[in-house]
């Protein structure tokens, strides 16, 4: 059976995670939102 890992302190910038589905997916909602918007940039060629 695969069990779900729960992250205690954000994998980007290392604060403690209060959120569940932040404990679940290892970023807070911040580094999250900031994560994409990165990759969504570096997609952009025009």
């Amino acid at each position: 059976m695969h069990e779900e890992k729960e992250y205690t302190h954000c994998l980007r910038c290392g604060r403690r995670l209060k959120n569940e589905k932040a404990k679940k997916i290892g970023y807070g909602i911040v580094c999250e939102r900031k994560i994409r918007n990165e990759n969504n940039k570096s997609r952009r060629l025009f």
